[in-house]
């Protein structure tokens, strides 16, 4: 980029900026007319948070401000690297300008109030945890995976957090008033874990104001959190933690081999949060419970069960100034054993490695002389019973119930499944029906069905004419059609990207992974780019044509498949030769991390689902390097938008600026 592109960049985004803080300010004066706008704060008038958090007033009802002030601040971009090799992480920033109306209200304008006593506690927990947090990054952790945005945390996103509404999570400034130690199990020996568990007790609890915070089920590790008064320089208080951590190592050497040879931290590589890079999740999170005195139970608030800020913070305040007591170490240890996951990584011996076939013959069972007696109906039941639900297990699941590989929980269920998706391969019900009732017959066991094996085979049929029409009629028979419709479109494109056909039997049997997807038409690099892949195959220790190879193959997926896994990004640098390594040696993420920062693709950083997958997208640099896609494909393109206006829009994206909000690390 010139100076002269990069001063008209500047300009422009001035520009944007300046107009998105006009259209602010017009909304303001629309609702308090004649208000003044002005460049400087006035005297003896402050913002109305300014004014609930320190004199315990409000505005008035319908108050009007005092003024609009224009308020300047910087807004910082950051891109996170890492170096493979080494290890060592680092991020570019971009500071920009921008500006925001803020209301200011003068004494007159306000009124005293009387703080709930769950208010005044939640201001506490905001001072403590969230006043010193990074400004550049939030975090929220959903049902729906984690998202990260822009900007401090709230206190209104505060309140959601400790309401169990939605969990959010604090990358660290340049000073902190919290620290946590990060003691992970994640599938590592149980006993090596509570041995470390009771060292840590040993040497931190009862000691300033530490305390725990762990899931009441099924635990993957804990959280030792502790907490100050005043504000601490972040990286001293780092470095001085580490360094306790190491000497415990020291102290317990065999302790610290142990964890190692079971794939575990030691003391001294314990996570320590929060940091700038990772974040750290707030205390008081759903499903967990803070081990303060006591495991904090939960209150009801509203009609809820939440968690009691006022009892938490009581005893935050207590502790910081040495005045409060804590569970003791026995029972600590106990509530802690009894939450963690049961499931325990199983160490193999030394049969197993060398017979990794051979199965521990099981002890035989003595042979009753009585009779087998009957099943049940019940017992019955409860064999047909393999299926329950879809979650994401459309194609097995319909292909094997109706091709009788699999006993069907109910026929009429799977009929109804497979006639959703009929809208997208017949243009007629009557066809849809004839194909269904095809399947039906073939089916080499009636005895899935009452109705079958009792002659009455017209209510089936009767049943499947109704689901069909249900579905060409826009999926009424559904209680949410329009997410219906977005849904099963989705999970169609996907059957046909790879080549499956739900009504087409030869395609039965095989999972996605068996056909060939489908990659965009191939492209070629500029002088820049091969400079750049350069770097990225000395990043990856790889030689130019592999490099080359892996990062074609999944420049054209991305191009016509949004989603990538982890796993098929790993398949895709097998496949060009080069050698992943081991878990700690990620290249799959180092490459993404590369692509994202060279701005040759994009994550959407608000999606992130429970899947191990992202959603991607083509940067403008590379986007702008394939054709448009044919309009009558209906996997790529949107019905109804013809040639033309594919070309149309293919032509305004090479002018488009790209953008896009990284995705960073989130703990």
């Amino acid at each position: 980029m010139t100076d002269i592109d990069r001063v008209n960049d500047e300009e422009n985004e001035r520009k944007i900026n300046e107009l998105f803080f006009q259209e602010r300010v017009d909304a303001l004066l629309k609702k308090f007319p004649d208000t003044p706008v002005l460049e400087r704060w006035p005297l003896r008038a402050r913002t109305a948070r300014w004014w609930r958090r320190c004199e315990s007033r409000k505005p008035k009802k319908d108050a009007k401000p005092s003024a609009i002030i224009r308020h300047q601040y910087e807004f910082t971009s950051r891109t996170p690297h890492q170096n493979l090799q080494t290890g060592k992480r680092w991020e570019t920033t971009e500071i920009e300008q921008r500006w925001r109306p803020v209301c200011v209200y003068d004494y007159e304008s306000t009124r005293e109030f009387k703080k709930h006593a769950r208010t005044i506690a939640t201001e506490q927990f905001w001072d403590f945890f969230c006043h010193f947090s990074s400004e550049d990054y939030r975090v929220a952790y959903t049902d729906d995976g984690a998202s990260s945005w822009c900007g401090k945390i709230k206190e209104d996103e505060v309140r959601d957090h400790i309401n169990g509404k939605r969990d959010f999570a604090r990358r660290a400034s340049e000073k902190t008033r919290s620290i946590t130690i990060d003691h992970d199990l994640h599938g590592g020996c149980r006993n090596v874990f509570m041995k470390q568990l009771e060292i840590l007790l040993d040497d931190f609890w009862g000691t300033e104001a530490w305390h725990i915070q762990a899931k009441q089920k099924n635990a993957n590790g804990v959280h030792f959190i502790n907490v100050w008064q005043n504000p601490f320089d972040t990286n001293k208080a780092i470095a001085g933690l580490r360094q306790r951590l190491i000497s415990l190592d020291e102290k317990y050497p065999e302790l610290a081999k142990e964890a190692e040879s079971k794939d575990m931290h030691s003391f001294a590589s314990m996570e320590i949060l929060p940091t700038k890079g990772n974040g750290m999740r707030l205390p008081l999170a759903s499903s967990r419970t803070m081990l303060i005195d006591q495991p904090l139970q939960q209150v009801t608030y509203r009609k809820r069960e939440v968690q009691d800020v006022v009892g938490y913070m009581n005893w935050v305040l207590a502790a910081v100034k040495g005045q409060a007591s804590v569970m003791p170490k026995g029972e600590v240890q106990a509530w802690i054993e009894k939450a963690l996951k049961q499931r325990e990584k199983e160490e193999r011996n030394l049969s197993s490695i060398l017979h990794p076939h051979q199965s521990t013959p099981s002890p035989e069972k003595p042979v009753s002389n009585k009779a087998a007696a009957p099943k049940t109906g019940k017992q019955k039941q409860k064999r047909k019973a393999d299926f329950k639900g879809m979650k994401g297990k459309s194609w097995k699941q319909i292909t094997q119930a109706l091709s009788g590989e699999m006993q069907a929980d109910s026929i009429d269920h799977w009929i109804n499944q497979l006639a959703l998706y009929t809208p997208f391969k017949f243009a007629t019900p009557d066809e849809a029906v004839a194909c269904i009732e095809k399947f039906v017959d073939e089916l080499p066991d009636q005895s899935v069905s009452d109705r079958l094996t009792s002659g009455k085979r017209a209510r089936v049929s009767a049943n499947i004419r109704i689901c069909v029409k249900n579905a060409f009629n826009g999926w009424t028979g559904q209680p949410r059609p329009e997410e219906t419709k977005k849904k099963l479109t989705a999970v169609w494109k996907r059957f046909q990207l790879t080549g499956r056909d739900l009504f087409d039997k030869s395609t039965w049997g095989k999972s996605g992974s068996a056909y060939e997807v489908k990659l965009a038409p191939d492209f070629e690099w500029t002088e820049e780019e091969l400079g750049q892949l350069t770097q990225l195959a000395n990043l990856l220790r790889t030689n130019i044509t592999n490099c080359d190879e892996a990062v074609r193959h999944l420049i054209r997926l991305i191009r016509v498949h949004s989603e990538v896994s982890k796993d098929k990004i790993k398949s895709i640098l097998e496949t060009a030769g080069i050698k992943c390594g081991s878990k700690r040696d990620d290249k799959p993420k180092a490459i993404k991390n590369w692509l994202i920062g060279a701005k040759w693709i994009y994550a959407e950083a608000a999606y992130v689902p429970k899947v191990r997958c992202y959603r991607y997208g083509l940067g403008k640099t590379m986007r702008i390097k394939f054709p448009p896609l044919e309009a009558d494909d209906k996997v790529f393109a949107g019905e109804g938008e013809s040639l033309e206006e594919l070309t149309a829009r293919f032509e305004k994206e090479k002018s488009s600026l790209f953008s896009a909000e990284p995705v960073g690390v989130i703990n």
